[in-house]
């Protein structure tokens, strides 16, 4: 017993160090831009949770895909792209969860208040409705009625509204 909890706290600062690795080197790929071994620059802007800006941009070139001939450079450098980068489904289970909360939405409850706080969407109460902010940035930033819809539309409404600017 003694020795897994000595290997568990080494294993957590090894992780930890890991971590603040990785960090270092994001930080300066995205200062010197893209270099020989990669496809593109990250960008200066800071992701919201782990492997967000690479889960939207192949679900952007996902999308482009579709619109394109097959047999075409374009297709084809698209699909080698894709094919080598596989998206985990992380906007898609994001996206679904949030569809579960708001589905038949009628009032901001503690459990509902709750599970929006873990997808990073933070709440201010005005009144007459509710400030939805992601993840703390006002550029990203929805209402949402203090009393949902009578009608099962309302919930499902507002969720869509979201996931297109949040996610």
């Amino acid at each position: 017993m003694k020795r897994i909890a000595e290997l568990e706290r080494e294993n957590e600062q090894l992780r930890g160090e890991r971590d603040k690795l990785s960090r270092r080197i994001n930080a300066h790929a995205n200062k010197e831009g893209a270099t020989s071994g990669s496809l593109l620059a990250a960008g200066s802007e800071q992701e919201f949770y782990p492997n967000e800006k690479r889960e939207i941009l192949l679900e952007i070139l996902q999308d482009a895909r579709k619109r394109l001939v097959d047999g075409t450079r374009r297709a084809d450098v698209i699909d080698s792209i894709l094919a080598a980068n596989r998206a985990e489904g992380i906007l898609e289970k994001r996206a679904g969860e949030l569809k579960t909360i708001l589905k038949g939405y009628k009032n901001m409850n503690a459990m509902t208040r709750s599970r929006l706080e873990d997808l990073g969407i933070d709440i201010e109460e005005t009144k007459r409705h509710y400030k939805l902010r992601y993840y703390g940035d006002s550029r990203y930033i929805m209402p949402l009625a203090c009393s949902g819809s009578d009608s099962l539309r309302g919930g499902k409404n507002s969720a869509a509204g979201i996931i297109q600017k949040f996610f």
